[in-house]
């Protein structure tokens, strides 16, 4: 196509946006609504321009290609098939707002957030922990808001933590209700050859979920496993001595460095989501300021605790850790 980019919509993520260019007409309405709207935090389509000198210039084109340009314009070429299907234009929409918000000290982090009574909870851990199990566990049995799930919007305001969002959906393997969230097993495909990769994505309104509309003051963080044993007791160790608290803040600068540095953004493109061209890193060191002050709150102030046990132990004690902030 041959026609001249021209602006097209804006792709908001709260109030943080970026204003989009295309050459098709139909740009706006592929970016407007889709499967990806619950997996990126606060997601939102408008044909209202964003007060942002951030960009996304898509060229429908017969070859695919990807480059950013000074550091606040992202070009993409590609056939429209193919941006469709991986949802290409909104993922790497989250990388290159990345910098507003890390600006303003928000931070993209792997995690599941809970809220209740203006306070909330930060589930971490590596994948396959836990974290979807237990924060559906506290939404649906102990009525805390959720506030995101598999992503979370972490910040730092006036020497405190906060979440602003997260992603809105449950990607839940059959292998985890057979133990936990039992009643969820009928959605499932039947006769699936796999449990392991026997997955469902269920969002939040359709199990009745509240969702947190606030920006919830953070008083808990836990680095999680769950154990697949109902008689397992609480286990729970502050993270901070001299033989873990390297790995505390280690592990917690690696969470919020990898949307800014690009890691969990890549170009990709199609059905097979083929990875497409290198794209920088747009860190500065500003904002690894602001990652720091966040990381030596966590650790220093609020704490970082281990915690592991049967669902109902550790349910119940972030149930109860509400009202006694570390």
């Amino acid at each position: 196509m041959g026609k001249k980019a021209k602006f097209c919509c804006a792709i908001y993520m709260g109030k943080y946006g970026i204003n989009v260019y295309s050459n098709d007409p139909g740009t706006f309405d592929i970016l407007r609504t889709g499967a990806f709207v619950p997996f990126i935090p606060g997601y939102r389509c408008l044909k209202r321009r964003a007060r942002s000198d951030y960009s996304i210039v898509y060229i429908r084109d017969t070859v695919c290609s990807a480059q950013v340009t000074g550091a606040k314009k992202l070009e993409i070429r590609a056939p429209l098939t193919d941006v469709v299907r991986a949802s290409t234009i909104p993922f790497r929409a989250h990388f290159m707002l990345e910098p507003q918000l890390q600006k303003d000290s928000i931070f993209t982090s792997q995690g599941g957030g809970v809220s209740k009574n203006g306070r909330a909870v930060l589930l971490m851990g590596k994948r396959g922990a836990g974290k979807t199990s237990v924060t559906l566990e506290l939404c649906r049995k102990y009525h805390w808001r959720l506030v995101g799930n598999d992503l979370i919007l972490v910040g730092f305001r006036e020497n405190a933590g906060y979440l602003f969002g997260g992603a809105k959906a449950f990607t839940l393997r059959f292998t985890t209700v057979k133990y936990y969230n039992a009643d969820l097993q009928k959605l499932f495909p039947k006769n699936h050859p796999n449990e392991w990769t026997n997955k469902i994505t269920l969002l939040a309104e359709g199990l009745g979920i509240s969702a947190e509309r606030g920006h919830p003051k953070l008083t808990n963080v836990f680095y999680l496993h769950l154990l697949n044993d109902k008689a397992a007791p609480l286990y729970l160790r502050r993270i901070g001595s001299k033989k873990t608290a390297h790995m505390g803040r280690l592990y917690l600068y690696e969470e919020l460095s990898s949307y800014i540095r690009g890691v969990s953004a890549p170009v990709v493109y199609g059905p097979q989501f083929s990875l497409g061209d290198y794209l920088p890193s747009l860190d500065k060191p500003e904002y690894h300021q602001n990652r720091v002050k966040l990381i030596d709150w966590i650790m220093d102030d609020v704490g970082f605790y281990f915690i592991s046990g049967s669902m109902r132990a550790i349910c119940e004690h972030v149930n109860a850790a509400l009202g006694h902030p570390k």
